[in-house]
């Protein structure tokens, strides 16, 4: 099986972090009277709570086989998050413009 095969069927590390100790520890940084608000909306689909929970992801990805070539992840690829934008040289580019939490890490990661 190849890599690609090997990332598209999750198998729980046997060293898995708990999904909750990792939320609660992620809290221990964060604003504490923020965090209900968190909370909630992360409770209100599948699709919140993945957005809300990055940090899961990154564990459960982390050991598994990636290519080596890393990137600096995105996570949110949605078009309200890109625009354009001039360079020095004059010249336009399209590029990401929320790097609010991002990371830089294995490309497969944010495919």
């Amino acid at each position: 099986m190849n890599n690609l095969a090997i990332l598209g069927a999750f198998v729980a590390s046997p060293n898995r972090l708990d999904p909750i100790a990792t939320l609660i520890a992620q809290g221990e940084h964060r604003v504490p009277t923020l965090l209900p608000i968190r909370y909630s909306r992360m409770s209100q689909s599948a699709f919140s709570f993945y957005r809300g929970s990055a940090a899961l992801m990154a564990n459960d990805l982390g050991p598994r086989p990636n290519s080596g070539l890393h990137v600096q992840l995105c996570g949110d690829a949605h078009l309200g998050n890109f625009g354009i934008f001039a360079t020095a040289d004059r010249r336009t580019i399209f590029d990401v413009n929320d790097f609010a939490e991002t990371f830089p890490g294995p490309v497969e990661w944010d495919v």
